[in-house]
């Protein structure tokens, strides 16, 4: 038995999403674009947030972690951030559509985008049986990946912004953090051809050979191997 449901897996990978795209979205709030970013960055986490919900036991006991549970607990600040990305993205999606963007709720935003990225490798630290969430490597991966993913949403909806760039820089980093985890730590099929090969450096070979030749492929790979990525984490011998 796995210690997490398929519906961790989803939600884990719709909340890195948001995170990725929110966050991206947050530094272009004066255009349509970047609205359109945000605004569906709210949607994933809340889509999250139920998959999330369906995993408990009972739904009210998501209520009850957010309200009542240990300010010690990493899963209860793991709640808590999720809510602020969604009250915070929302509020700002609706506030910019007449005026400019709050400056303190959209710090917020941002500080709760970077936090969705980064606390679930906290969470999964907890679990000391499994020797791959110790993997000291996870940390900045988990946070990494969503954020390359978050830009390959944002690129997959909008062909007229650019981030080839930022793209590479990511998905070097992935590429490394992740090789580096698969060849100390081991890894299944599942990792090495689809969360690596696929879903790193398949993308990374067609933003080099060319952006205009593969911009609608390269998004897809990257969201694929970041499905594939949450999986195996979640399901180590996957």
């Amino acid at each position: 038995m796995e210690p997490f449901g398929i519906q961790v897996v989803i939600y884990l990978f719709l909340a890195g999403v948001a995170a990725g795209a929110g966050f991206i979205g947050s530094w272009s709030l004066s255009t349509a674009e970047g609205r359109k970013s945000v605004g569906l960055a709210v949607l994933l986490a809340a889509a999250g947030a139920v998959f999330l919900i369906l995993d408990l036991t009972r739904p009210s006991e998501f209520f009850l972690i957010l309200t009542e549970a240990n300010n010690a607990s990493v899963i209860s600040w793991g709640a808590r951030i999720l809510s602020f990305f969604i009250l915070s993205g929302s509020f700002l999606w609706i506030a910019t559509r007449k005026s400019a963007a709050n400056q303190a709720v959209l710090w917020l935003f941002r500080a709760a985008a970077i936090g969705l990225a980064v606390y679930p490798a906290f969470v999964l630290r907890q679990g000391e049986a499994i020797q791959l969430w110790q993997h000291y490597l996870l940390i900045p991966l988990i946070p990494v990946s969503a954020f390359h993913a978050g830009m390959a949403l944002t690129r997959l909806r909008d062909r007229n912004q650019e981030y080839r760039s930022r793209e590479l820089a990511l998905g070097v980093v992935q590429c490394g953090l992740l090789a580096i985890i698969l060849f100390t730590a081991g890894g299944s099929l599942l990792a090495w051809v689809v969360a690596l090969g696929v879903g790193t450096l398949l993308p990374l070979a067609c933003a080099l050979v060319g952006p205009a030749q593969t911009f609608m492929l390269r998004p897809i790979l990257i969201l694929t191997g970041m499905l594939a990525m949450r999986y195996w984490i979640i399901s180590p011998h996957a």
